[in-house]
């Protein structure tokens, strides 16, 4: 469905007849009916009742308008967290390590706060390619990014740095999938000694490598030895 349909029938729902609608918007009235007889079918539901001069909202159509307006406001929120802008003087570049889909929710989820928070500053989402921390360190540094989020005990890349600080901005738990046959699965929760002697099997790419370097490197300082 084309984002354009959810925007127009948004207008549509402000009362005004789809005459009146379609010469606001600048579209025939034929196109404007068109496209709301599109989200009719494919909601498979009347949206409108058409009353004179003015058009009503059905009980189905209050639910889609409600719909429409949250996937236009998401749509443009990201679209704004991932497009560049030529003044980087008011604008704030937030990036990091990327394994996976949820980092990436992570990360507009803090260019909402961001934006939210901070009246006129503009803040930008930038998805860094996953590199090296000192990578990353070099980002900083050069002004490329404002703040990063990264895996792992990274504090030790800031030292020396007066510019740099680090700090912890969230903890994650580890989940571990086991078999049901395995003694393992009975248990509500698994200690690290749980995992002593335990063969691990992870999934092998680039997007998952930072992610397994960090959970092998932690493994590692806490003395278990596993079976990868």
């Amino acid at each position: 469905m084309d984002i354009e349909y959810f925007r127009e029938f948004l207008e549509v729902c402000k009362g005004d007849s789809i005459s009146q609608t379609a010469k606001d918007l600048y579209r025939s009235q034929s196109a404007l009916s068109r496209h709301i007889q599109a989200l009719e079918a494919d909601f498979g539901a009347p949206l409108l009742i058409r009353t004179g001069n003015a058009v009503e909202l059905t009980p189905e159509g209050e639910v889609v308008k409600d719909l429409a307006a949250t996937i236009v406001r998401k749509y443009d929120y990201v679209k704004r967290a991932f497009a560049p802008h030529e003044d980087h003087r008011n604008t704030l570049v937030i990036g990091g390590h990327i394994d996976a889909p949820e980092d990436i929710r992570g990360f507009l989820q803090a260019v909402e706060r961001f934006n939210s928070a901070s009246g006129d500053l503009q803040v930008r989402f930038e998805p860094f390619d996953s590199v090296s921390i000192r990578a990353f360190r070099e980002k900083l540094i050069s002004g490329e990014a404002d703040i990063l989020f990264l895996f792992g005990d990274v504090s030790e890349m800031f030292e020396g740095e007066d510019r740099l600080a680090c700090r912890v901005a969230v903890t994650r738990r580890w989940k571990v999938f086991v078999e049901d046959t395995n003694p393992l699965a009975e248990k509500e929760y698994l200690t690290l000694d749980d995992l002593q002697n335990q063969p691990v099997m992870h999934f092998v790419g680039e997007r998952y490598s930072s992610s397994w370097k960090i959970l092998r490197s932690f493994f590692s300082e806490h003395s278990i030895k596993i079976k990868e």
